[in-house]
């Protein structure tokens, strides 16, 4: 009687406890599983500051196709990027606690033919209120 009883009990236990490690399991997110415009990969030089943009923007930005981009939050920074939705540009700059919680800072844009549009108001973008925005040229010799 006393057995099965110890037999009960160690087997709810181990239940629980699998139970419990199973429901805390973290999810991790891949940023090399993240969608990327291909219109944006090149060189982008600055020719209007706009708005409020919240992050101190360089002359030059540079989108690679491996999901890096260097020079937006900035000059010379090394940051992933990914998009989403056509408009939504998003800048993680610590991949690692992306990895672990998923935040990456929220941008919006437009490519309008070999121009950027970079805004951080996602109303500033529908509204298209180019004079808000942080305007770029597609750089054509790199």
């Amino acid at each position: 009687m006393k057995s099965d009883l110890f037999v009960s009990v160690a087997f709810l236990l181990v239940l629980f406890f699998s139970v419990g490690l199973a429901s805390c399991r973290q999810e991790t997110f891949d940023l090399d599983k993240k969608e990327r415009d291909p219109r944006l990969v090149g060189t982008w030089r600055l020719i209007e500051k706009g708005g409020d943009v919240s992050f101190p923007v360089s002359e030059t930005i540079k989108f690679k196709d491996s999901g890096y981009c260097i020079g937006l939050t900035y000059p010379k920074s090394r940051d992933r990027y990914y998009t989403e939705e056509a408009n939504q540009l998003f800048i993680v700059t610590s991949p690692l606690t992306f990895e672990y919680t998923g935040w990456a800072e929220r941008y919006y844009y437009e490519i309008n033919q070999h121009r950027l549009y970079l805004w951080s108001d996602k109303e500033d973008m529908l509204a298209r209120r180019h004079r808000e925005a942080y305007t770029y040229d597609r750089d054509t010799n790199s």
